[in-house]
């Protein structure tokens, strides 16, 4: 593991798919496949309508292989030149000069800052006038504004150091572009056609990120947990890009993510890969679908198996409205009390809040506290009524167990965004000097998965 990371709120959301087989995840057997591996590159060539995959290691050896995938299978060829072994590569698609641009890598204890290209048939070493720095780990997507390819970020394991640099390949040379990125590896780049823009995905709690051809921006808002080595391919049947495993620590992922350059999306599919990183994944425009190939799982496996996503045709609101709230809440009364409440299963399975009632002949402070199981069972003070599911990002709960003093109430609340939600605590006292009903607002906000 290059980084330790640090988790954040994770937004689950629903994706309720029409019943249709051709849909989600579908893992598919090719005639021919790459031995199981990981850590290899892959790109996508437009012109040949066909990705290109090199490089890797499998449980006892480093590849020098390159494999081609065609439609419905693996095809793997034998060119004239290749590179040396290696892993931990970058390589993408140079569109305007229709080449594949492969840079860097690690093989055992070597470390390559080497420059090749691929035309389609073979591979040949370039030798630019300026080199980056040898590096593992790093990015690199094509930039549709400037039309050349933007390399950034990476690991030096022989001096132990992470980098910051970014460069630009033009055919013919690297040119350091400089910028005040942070120090990234393990990062996933790719290109966004659909708003001219390159997105990156970083690790260690650095979010989401835009380059523009000029500048980089982050995206604000809520990001998939963060993690090392998942995997970004941009579907342009949808003008989405989809975002799938990695490793945070020594936890795999298996969650697959979609973005649509304001905001991501976690869907909720019936059956996915196995929890992975390292694996390489690219769209098949003919197919109109996102190929998912090897990886290392559990126990250090290797994977061997492709795997294909088909997405439904919606659009990214009708899909996040069936999105789940789940985590801890945390907020106030409007008259400066706290609230906190756990959302789990899509329903709400616990909740403490207070509020303070005063008029005349009446000072009254309200406590409630509840803890339920999946199917919502008192466990504490109060009788909350079910509310699985949470509909139209919505809910209310009552409490009918009367107090002494006839004290009943009901708590409504909405979500109002991914990280947000916001209500009224209605209170109804039929007995003693505070008797009537009194309504108070609250807000709260997600404070972790």
């Amino acid at each position: 593991m290059l980084r330790k990371l640090k988790w954040l709120s994770v937004i689950i959301y629903a994706l309720f798919l029409v019943s249709c087989r051709s849909q989600g995840w579908t893992e598919i057997s090719p005639e021919n496949s790459p031995p199981p591996s990981a850590q290899g590159a892959v790109t996508f060539i437009d012109s040949s309508n066909t990705a290109v995959l090199f490089g890797g290691i499998t449980i006892d050896r480093w590849l020098d292989e390159t494999w081609i995938w065609k439609e419905e299978t693996w095809y793997q060829i034998s060119p004239v030149h290749v590179p040396p072994e290696r892993a931990k590569l970058a390589m993408e698609y140079d569109k305007a000069r229709d080449r594949v641009v492969l840079f860097g890598g690690e093989m055992d204890k070597t470390l390559y800052n080497d420059t090749w290209e691929w035309d389609g048939k073979d591979w040949q070493l370039i030798d630019p006038t300026h080199k980056p720095p040898a590096r593992c780990c790093h990015a690199m997507a094509y930039d549709v504004v400037n039309e050349n390819v933007i390399m950034y970020g990476g690991y030096d394991p022989v001096s132990n150091k992470f980098l910051s640099d970014m460069w630009k390949w033009d055919g013919e040379d690297w040119t350091e572009i400089h910028t005040d990125m942070p120090e990234m590896s393990g990062h996933s780049m790719v290109s966004f056609p659909a708003n001219n823009t390159i997105i990156s995905v970083q690790t260690a709690g650095y979010g989401t990120w835009s380059w523009n051809g000029k500048a980089w921006e982050k995206i604000e808002g809520e990001n998939p947990p963060h993690r090392s080595e998942g995997k970004t391919a941009y579907d342009r049947n949808h003008d989405w890009i989809v975002f799938f495993g990695g490793i945070a620590n020594t936890e795999m992922r298996n969650d697959t993510w979609v973005f649509d350059d304001h905001r991501w999306l976690q869907l909720s599919l019936p059956n996915g890969p196995p929890a992975r990183f390292g694996h390489v994944l690219f769209y098949d425009p003919t197919r109109e679908s996102i190929i998912i190939f090897g990886g290392i799982g559990n126990n250090n496996t290797r994977f061997g198996d492709t795997w294909e996503l088909k997405l439904p045709n919606k659009s990214f609101e009708s899909m996040s409205r069936g999105m789940s709230y789940n985590g801890d809440w945390k907020g106030k009364t409007s008259q400066g009390l706290e609230i906190t409440f756990t959302v789990a299963h899509n329903d709400i399975m616990a909740m403490e809040f207070g509020a303070e009632w005063k008029g005349p002949n009446c000072s009254k402070t309200i406590e409630s506290k509840m803890e339920s199981t999946i199917n919502p069972t008192a466990e504490a003070t109060g009788n909350f009524s079910s509310i699985h599911p949470i509909e139209n990002d919505a809910f209310t709960i009552s409490d009918n167990n009367l107090s002494t003093d006839g004290t009943t109430y009901t708590f409504a609340g909405k979500f109002s965004s991914p990280t947000k939600a916001s209500g009224t605590i209605e209170y109804r006292v039929t007995n003693g000097s505070c008797q009537g009903t009194n309504k108070f607002d609250w807000s709260a906000t997600k404070i972790s998965p």
